[in-house]
C-alpha cells in the first residue's frame, strides 16, 4: 500500500489480469446471444395459379398468420426465412379489389384442416402448386334518412346453411364498403352501427329489422365476382326507458 493513496496495487493488478483474460476469451469467439444459427432456418417456395392455370401476381403468402411475401408476375413466391419445424401456410388475395378466396395449404378454408409443412435447416421446402378459386365480393353505400353517407357502419355477411363463417367490413367516410370474397351460397346482410351509443338502428337487407324476415342474397361467382348496389338507409334507433325496484319500492342499480 502506497503511503497516503489508500490503494492496494496488488489488488489492482489482479483485477487488470482478470479483465484481460475475460476480454481475450470474448474475442476468441464465444457465440453471440443475438446471432441466428442458420441450421435453425429454412425456406418455403412455390407457385400460385388461378383455376384456369394462369399465373397469379399479388397473392399474399403467410406462414402461421404472418405475411412475409407476395407472388411475382409469374405466380412464384419464396418465404426466405422460416424456423425449422412444422408450419401452416395461408394464401390470400391482397390486391386492391380482391377476387379469390382465402385458402390454407392445400386448398382448405379452415386453418385446423390445413396441411402441416415440414421445414428443415438450410433447405427449401417446395410446395405443390396452389390453385386459387374465385369468390364473390359485395359493394354498396350506407346513408342516413337525410341521404348523407354514414361512416363506421359494420356490414356483415351471415352465411345460411352449411357455409363456413361470416365476414364483415366497415363503411368509409363516403359510406361505401367492399367485402372480401366469399364462397358461393346464400347470405343475409346485416348493417350495424359500430359506435356506442349507436346512432342508427340495426337492420338487414332489404329494410328488415328481424333476421328471419330478411331477404337472402344469392351470391354465385358464375354470375360475376362482384355484386354492387347492396345499399342501406338507416334510421335513428328507438329506445326503451323504465325503472327497476324491489318490493320495498327501492331502486335497484346495475340490473341488465
Amino acid at each position: 500500500e502506497s503511503p497516503g493513496m489508500g490503494i492496494n496495487l496488488s489488488l489492482v493488478g489482479r483485477v487488470f489480469a482478470a479483465t484481460a483474460v475475460i476480454a481475450s476469451t470474448v474475442f476468441l469467439g464465444l457465440p453471440s446471444a443475438v446471432s441466428a444459427d442458420p441450421m435453425d432456418e429454412g425456406s418455403i417456395s412455390g407457385t400460385v395459379l388461378d383455376e384456369m392455370g394462369n399465373q397469379l401476381e399479388g397473392i399474399c403468402v403467410s406462414v402461421n398468420g404472418v405475411t412475409g411475401t407476395t407472388t411475382d408476375q409469374y405466380g412464384n413466391y419464396s418465404f426466405p426465412v422460416v424456423p425449422v419445424g412444422q408450419h401452416r401456410v395461408q394464401f390470400s388475395d391482397c390486391r386492391p379489389n380482391p377476387t379469390y378466396l382465402t385458402r390454407w395449404y392445400l386448398g382448405t378454408r379452415d386453418e385446423d384442416a390445413a396441411n402441416w409443412i415440414d421445414v428443415y435447416g438450410q433447405s427449401d421446402t417446395a410446395l405443390s402448386v396452389v390453385y386459387m378459386v374465385p369468390g364473390v365480393s359485395m359493394t354498396g353505400t350506407v346513408i342516413d334518412m337525410a341521404g348523407n353517407p354514414v361512416q363506421g357502419i359494420r356490414v356483415q355477411l351471415e352465411p345460411q346453411g352449411n357455409l363456413y363463417n361470416s365476414i364483415s367490413t366497415v363503411t368509409d367516410m363516403y359510406g361505401q364498403y367492399r367485402t372480401e370474397p366469399v364462397e358461393n351460397g346464400q347470405y343475409k346482410v346485416k348493417f350495424t352501427d359500430d359506435q356506442y351509443p349507436r346512432r342508427y338502428a340495426t337492420e338487414y337487407w332489404n329494410d328488415q329489422y328481424i333476421m328471419d324476415n330478411a331477404q337472402n342474397l344469392d351470391l354465385q361467382a358464375s354470375n360475376g365476382t362482384t355484386v354492387n348496389g347492396i345499399d342501406a338507409q338507416l334510421g335513428a334507433p328507438a329506445t326503451i326507458t323504465g325503472h327497476v325496484q324491489n318490493k320495498s319500492a327501492m331502486g335497484i342499480e346495475q340490473v341488465c
